[in-house]
């Protein structure tokens, strides 16, 4: 599991739903993505394509390559085809060891630290990366994301008072 829960794409259906189920559909904020990687001492961003461009930790023909990694995990159709591979085993394998070391290793490293990272499923990563690619309007545009107002304590403490009213004990 990631270290926390950061925000909601625009096809998490099932929680959007329950948001409007619990009286709390119109306290959700859609914004343009901010989300960049921290490499070598220095943040980047990588809301769009184009930022992808900008990253220069990597040669160009590799901030190319980049792209290519992150379009071939897209495109994988089936992710039962994958389940069996870690992300590193994957990745290790399927792209650029330039690409793996600069990006995809700190990346994976900050999401889920030193001890953990690689345990990773590959079929996580597939599904990150496509609900990411699915968050877009276009291939060209920032993903959209939502956040609780307030906070995520205003989902929970909406569902303790929901519970409570239909009988469940809150521990």
């Amino acid at each position: 599991v990631e270290r926390g829960y950061h925000h909601w794409f625009t096809s998490d259906h099932d929680i959007l739903k329950l948001m409007e189920e619990i009286g709390l559909g119109k306290d959700i904020m859609w914004n343009k993505s901010k989300v960049g990687t921290f490499y070598d001492g220095h943040t980047y961003n990588f809301s769009t394509p184009f930022d992808i461009l900008k990253y220069t930790p990597l040669s160009i023909r590799e901030r190319i390559l980049l792209g290519l990694s992150a379009t071939k995990i897209k495109n994988i159709k089936d992710w039962k085809s994958i389940e069996h591979f870690t992300a590193v085993e994957w990745l290790e394998n399927n792209v650029n060891v330039n690409v793996y070391q600069h990006f995809w290793y700190p990346m994976l490293q900050g999401k889920f630290g030193r001890q953990n990272y690689r345990d990773v499923g590959m079929a996580w990563l597939w599904g990150k990366m496509n609900t990411r690619f699915t968050s877009r309007k276009n291939v060209l545009s920032k993903e959209i994301l939502g956040y609780p107002k307030g906070s995520f304590n205003k989902l929970f403490d909406q569902l303790a008072c929901k519970a409570k009213i239909n009988g469940s004990e809150i521990r």
